[in-house]
């Protein structure tokens, strides 16, 4: 196995890690609001409820950036890149537009807490079973007004802007898959300097058309210029040349 291909493991293991932790955290949400629900439910009418499901939440977002860190240590021990391993989780986990990977997480659980709280709603609208509930939520993911059931039970759309996923499960698995790739590609990079490498030419790593791609990648970078992830799941990889 490739480097690469190492790397790309890790990447696709973290879907299990989220859905997982998604799955529990729903799980007890549900269980803690159930027999309140009502037709225009919010956690936020009850204080002592809501502050429990908060903690989840936060036990949520806590717990995929710690997988995403887990996943990241693992892989450049395996890879030999330890060396590199603090600054490189530094850089993973750096601000983008001001947000760093842990507020993007908590944005995502928040959305996660939205669309549960309208699910409440449904159920008690529609008289839905706990199950019949879940079963929804996993059809229509992050865009729940697709469901019929929704829409009759007076609900609009949900949606959070551009640059976030509506899939709360989507969102929080991309920026594990994230950190993974940009430790890897940092401390590479930290090795491939330490180590007296010239340049480096960028690869693609998968056969998806992408012009932000293709436009670095088969060219000569300067080692001094460090480039990572073009884009949230990029897996373009670095080539190192010594003379």
């Amino acid at each position: 196995m490739t480097d690469h291909e190492a790397v790309i493991d890790a990447m696709a293991s973290v879907k299990g890690d989220v859905k997982k932790r998604m799955d529990d955290a729903v799980a007890s949400i549900l269980l803690l609001a159930w027999s309140l629900r009502r037709e225009g439910f919010s956690f936020e009418d009850y204080p002592e409820v809501n502050d429990k499901v908060n903690k989840i939440l936060q036990a949520l977002s806590d717990g995929n950036l710690a997988d995403a860190e887990k996943r990241a240590k693992a892989l450049l021990e395996e890879l030999g890149l330890e060396d590199w391993e603090e600054e490189a989780r530094e850089y993973a986990e750096l601000e983008i537009d001001g947000e760093n990977a842990l507020w993007r997480l908590d944005l995502h659980a928040s959305h996660l807490k939205e669309i549960l709280a309208g699910w409440i709603a449904v159920a008690a609208v529609q008289g839905l079973s706990m199950m019949q509930t879940r079963l929804l939520m996993n059809t229509y993911g992050g865009n729940p007004w697709l469901s019929k059931k929704w829409r009759e039970s007076g609900l609009g759309k949900v949606g959070w802007g551009r640059g976030y996923a509506i899939d709360p499960t989507t969102g929080m698995t991309v920026i594990g898959q994230n950190i993974i790739a940009q430790s890897w590609l940092y401390a590479e990079w930290q090795n491939a300097v330490a180590k007296g490498a010239k340049y480096y030419i960028k690869h693609r790593g998968s056969g998806y058309y992408c012009p932000e791609c293709d436009s670095y990648c088969e060219k000569k970078i300067p080692i001094e210029k460090f480039i990572g992830q073009l884009h949230p799941r990029c897996v373009c990889w670095n080539e190192y040349f010594y003379e």
